[in-house]
């Protein structure tokens, strides 16, 4: 016997029994915890532009008596530098461009990790370099 209701037999009249689902109520995104988040302010992007070579300049004419921006000029400053330093090597050791390049790319990350520090209003030195800022005086 086939289990299919065929047109003789009838099927009980059943209705799909539906239970609530409780609905959360609409939670606000979080933000993470403290110095994790990015600010995005006249003097986060101040400080963070003084990774960005030559505009270095820009927050040191606008806003040199702020101590949070000085700190990142700063350190801006010793890689701008050590940018510079590099540039010259590379025009007189033309044979060790491979060697250079890969400190350029170190430069640059450098750079990348300066601004997340900046954006996260941290006054954290630079890895290998950051110490040689506290020697520079404005």
């Amino acid at each position: 016997m086939d289990n299919n209701p065929t047109e003789n037999q009838s099927t009980p009249n059943t209705t799909p029994v539906t239970t609530p689902v409780p609905v959360a109520a609409p939670v606000a995104a979080e933000s993470p915890k403290g110095s994790e988040a990015f600010e995005f302010n006249k003097t986060t992007i101040l400080a963070s532009l003084s990774y960005v070579g030559p505009l270095v300049v820009v927050p040191y004419l606008t806003e040199k008596e702020n101590p949070f921006i000085m700190f990142h000029i700063k350190q801006g400053l010793v890689v701008l530098i050590l940018d510079i330093a590099l540039w010259v090597a590379g025009m007189f050791f033309s044979f060790m461009w491979p060697l250079l390049q890969v400190v350029n790319f170190g430069l640059l990350v450098l750079s990348i990790i300066g601004i997340v520090y900046a954006l996260q209003k941290k006054e954290k030195e630079l890895p290998l370099v950051g110490s040689f800022s506290s020697h520079i005086k404005l």
